[in-house]
């Protein structure tokens, strides 16, 4: 077995199982295997020794298609363990026959939950041509319901040229009665499985092997009804093999037949050392020869249990090869139940002693997660303890707490009290759920350790970095609870606390501070923060930090509008990205970000494309912090499509996360991102209600904005001014656009100051705007050539799109401004502003915001006579006379796409939405009669 560090996988579990030789083959179930397989799915389901695993196994060495094969246990309840194994299969080669990894193809391997993963393989299926198949084993294992639904979310999307194949004792909670009905399962059940009258006279004449008369033979077949392991169980019996009774054995307590049967038959049958022997190690999952040495030999240093271990499996005594080599065992379950019970009865006192060996030896040997479980059981709480600590240890100075949360989550309460170390972890990964009551609860007893109880041997070492740690954790819970101030000054005493020589704790902290400085507007002073943390993070070799110090600092480029940086940031991180578990989940976040670069520049395909990626891949990454951030990511990528259904469905869903936290900062960035959407589709009764709750009426708002962060406090103001405009609109309400000035103009020139220039192009925007409701033209002019001079550079375009027809009329009078008054360097640039017209134009009529459907008959305005091109005006002249699109395309020699794009932009100029408004203005401008 190979030997990692981290927490590793078994890999004989990824194998397909040997087979012994001599084996019965039975080609008539390894067909109905196959025909079966063409559905996509087998269950073969049965009570223990009926030879499913060998039958299975038999017809996977025969394929000549890959095949991938999952022996399930106990810890694969645990989504994050389940995952690690299926990410294993798609990068070794398990199959039979030389197949390649890419067959087998998943992208999603960190995080809790397995529901990305299977989108992952319902997709890889789909973009290939290759047939495999998969194998789980030992399904009955599987108690975790949400697993359960996840494989049925599988058999409900069962994609092309996949085959699965589940074997289990009992039936899973699969609704098969439907499988049935629509054709999609193959049931082999124990009737199927028995031996049949020849098949027993060959397995007990060849492979056991013993001379037995055909009447002897029929006597043992009726006997066990070809049950396999009662064939065995009778054939050993039978045989002549010289062993002693062990004096005074007695019978196991368990009632079930088969194990009395087993250590009557079986185990009373050899040596006292082999009895001895197979009933010491029956406390192991797996045994290798060196570890069963380690286990018992102590007692008995003159066994070598390897050869042992080999020949107790040439001699057909339950013991089970799990790799090639016969270098890994395992007992058939019910045997190892059987010898266990047994070793409570005779050696009660000597469990704990076996289970410690047993940790210890896997402790020395890199298997951590098989030492942690062996000393669970050893009743041993400060060895379990130490061992938790040392991994912890290991994960957090490579940056992977997250890696430990599994493991503390199965861990006493009380234990964890204990230890600093585990409080610590604990408290994050309650932060991470939202739970900022809980988690403070768990911080402040990590202090409370470190002041006033000794620390162990263990941490003794890292004491000063454990309190540098809950400053940072205590100003990440600052953060999330919007008190931005007192997360300043946290993050300012962890980096006090924590030298530079330990980098991960370092650059913890100094991301924190980083985020921090972010969160209140001090980009560039957070930029220095993220750019030192890079280079710490570089000389370190910590990916884990350097990776979030890359995105942080790209994060802050996009709030400057410098996208293209950022965007080659992103890009670069995923080049860079290590391919492991952990990092699967980073991936799908800078995916978002990368989509989200591409929706600031309307490029909706490539946006939605790196958007969904990215959501299937941290699908189950940082679970509610992650969630929180899909949703609203989500809500704003539909709004910019126009599928307002599936925006506010997005929208709710963020909302039922924060609903079960303690926090109140998602919940304000809920609000605005919920109000700022409903406002951009005229919709203003929530928005008010929204403003009375935070009491912001009247003129008392700059007081509760400077109670803010700036992070909270400059949105809010955008939203409190972009509410102004909407009512001024709706109701001719000149008082209402006057006072979106009042409300921006005194923070935009603070926001230019910090940087802000996403912020600040939407503040002047919305200015723009109202000063064309207004009339004041000269100044909208000057505020256009400002937003549109940064924005033309970088693309920047949805956030003119969003505004719908009041921008395109701003748009429309500027083009006309600069064909009078060109910028003396072609910044903006017409064609730029053209290509706004021409994406705003193909926007649906759905996407048109009610308030700029408010078109006022009168003509307030005197509108250029070269607005409209001649074309453009023959055009309307046959709408006014009532003819069709088909029939103008007819009279001009034209397409009817041609025609409707025509149509799109005479709307757009004019500022009207309708066939009707457009004739109307275009009669009381003259063009036509």
């Amino acid at each position: 077995m190979e030997k990692k560090k981290g927490f590793p996988i078994i890999r004989t579990k990824i194998m397909i199982p040997a087979l012994r030789p001599g084996i019965i083959h039975r080609p008539h179930l390894i067909q109905r295997i196959e025909n079966g397989i063409e559905q996509g799915f087998v269950l073969i389901s049965a009570p223990p020794g009926y030879g499913k695993t060998t039958l299975v196994a038999d017809w996977a060495h025969g394929k000549k298609t890959p095949v991938f094969w999952l022996t399930l246990d106990e810890q694969d309840n645990d989504e994050l363990t389940l995952k690690r194994y299926f990410w294993a299969m798609a990068n070794e080669e398990t199959s039979s026959g030389q197949a390649e990894p890419a067959v087998f193809s998943i992208h999603d391997h960190s995080g809790e939950g397995i529901h990305s993963l299977l989108i992952s393989l319902i997709n890889g299926c789909v973009e290939s041509d290759t047939e495999f198949s998969l194998v789980l084993d030992d399904y009955q294992t599987i108690q975790n319901p949400e697993i359960h639904r996840e494989i049925l979310f599988l058999l409900d999307h069962f994609p092309a040229h996949f085959r699965l194949v589940i074997i289990t004792r009992s039936d899973p909670p699969f609704p098969l009665a439907h499988l049935h009905a629509v054709n999609r399962v193959t049931e082999i059940r124990a009737a199927d499985l028995n031996f049949s009258r020849a098949e027993a006279g060959e397995f007990l004449s060849q492979t056991i092997p013993l001379e037995l008369s055909g009447a002897e033979i029929q006597q043992t077949y009726e006997q066990t009804e070809g049950w396999i392991t009662g064939l065995q169980l009778k054939a050993i019996s039978l045989n002549e093999i010289h062993a002693v009774r062990l004096e005074g054995a007695a019978l196991s307590s368990n009632p079930r037949l088969t194990m009395e049967y087993m250590i009557d038959e079986v185990l009373y049958r050899q040596s006292p050392d082999v009895q001895d022997f197979l009933i010491r190690t029956s406390i192991l999952d797996n045994l290798n020869g060196h570890l069963c040495d380690f286990v018992i030999n102590q007692d008995n240093p003159q066994l070598n249990s390897q050869e042992l271990l080999h020949s107790l499996y040439h001699s057909n005594i339950f013991l089970i090869p799990l790799d090639q080599e016969e270098l890994w065992f395992r007992y058939h379950p019910l045997f190892s139940q059987a010898l266990r019970n047994l070793l409570l009865e005779k050696h009660p006192t000597e469990v704990p002693v076996l289970y410690s060996r047993a940790s210890q030896w896997c402790d020395q040997n890199g298997m951590f997660e098989e030492a942690l479980a062996y000393s669970s059981h050893a009743d041993d709480k400060q060895q379990y303890l130490t061992l938790v600590e040392k991994y912890s240890i290991f994960a957090v100075n490579k940056g992977n707490i997250l890696d430990t949360l599994a493991w503390i989550k199965r861990t006493d309460q009380n234990l964890i009290e204990t230890s600093p170390l585990l409080c610590l972890i604990y408290a994050w990964g309650l932060m991470i759920r939202f739970e900022l009551n809980l988690s403070e609860y768990w911080l402040e007893k990590t202090r409370d350790l470190l002041a006033n109880e000794p620390v162990s041997k263990v941490l003794l070492p890292y004491k000063n970095d454990l309190l540098g740690l809950v400053f940072a954790a205590q100003s990440m819970l600052s953060i999330m609870r919007g008190d931005i101030e007192q997360a300043l000054v946290f993050s300012t005493q962890a980096l006090q606390i924590l030298p530079e020589e330990n980098s991960f704790s370092h650059c913890f902290a100094l991301l924190n501070q980083g985020l921090t400085l972010a969160m209140n507007g001090n980009l560039d002073q957070a930029i220095e923060v993220y750019e030192e943390t890079i280079l710490i993070s570089q000389r370190s070799g910590n990916w884990i930090t350097l990776m979030i110090s890359r995105s942080n600092l790209a994060e802050v480029l996009i709030d400057k509008g410098k996208l293209s940086r950022a965007l080659i940031l992103f890009q670069q991180s995923l080049k860079y990205l290590p391919s492991s578990e952990t990092s699967s989940g980073f991936k799908g976040y800078l995916y978002k970000e990368i989509g989200e670069v591409y929706l600031i520049r309307n490029q909706l395909k490539e946006a939605g494309k790196f958007l969904m990626q990215g959501v299937d891949l941290s699908r189950d990454w940082l679970p509610s912090i992650n969630q929180l951030d899909t949703h609203i990511r989500l809500a704003n990528y539909y709004h910019c499509q126009g599928d307002y259904i599936n925006s506010k469905n997005e929208i709710n869903l963020a909302r039922e996360i924060a609903d079960v936290s303690q926090g109140q900062m998602d919940d304000l960035i809920i609000d605005i991102s919920e109000i700022k959407l409903s406002l951009l589709r005229g919709q203003t009764s929530q928005a008010i209600n929204w403003v009375q709750r935070m009491k912001l009426t009247g003129d008392d708002y700059p007081t509760v904005l400077g109670k803010m962060p700036v992070a909270l406090s400059v949105p809010t103001g955008l939203l409190l001014a972009r509410l102004s405009f909407v009512l001024g609109r709706q109701g001719n309400d000149h008082s209402q656009i006057e006072r979106v000035e009042k409300i921006l103009l005194p923070i935009l020139p603070d926001l230019e100051k910090m940087g802000q220039v996403s912020y600040s192009l939407e503040g002047w925007m919305l200015v723009a705007l109202a000063y064309h409701e207004l009339n004041r033209l000269t100044e909208m002019f000057a505020i256009l050539e400002k937003v549109f001079r940064i924005a033309e550079p970088e693309e920047i375009r949805q956030v003119f799109i969003n505004e719908g027809i009041p921008m395109s009329r701003l748009i429309t009078r500027y083009l006309a401004h600069i064909k009078q008054n060109p910028p003396a360097d072609g910044i903006p640039s017409r064609a730029f502003l053209s290509d706004l017209l021409y994406r705003m134009s193909n926007r649906n009529d759905e996407q048109i915001p009610a308030s700029a459907e408010i078109v006022d008959e009168g003509v307030e305005k005197p509108i250029s006579p070269d607005m409209l091109t001649q074309r453009e005006i023959e055009v309307m002249t046959l709408v006014a006379s009532g003819q069709t699109n088909g029939e103008i395309a007819g009279r001009l020699h034209l397409s009817i796409n041609t025609v409707k794009r025509h149509l799109n932009n005479i709307f757009l100029k004019l500022g009207v939405a309708t066939r009707t408004q457009a004739i109307l203005v275009a009669r009381k401008q003259g063009w036509i009669r």
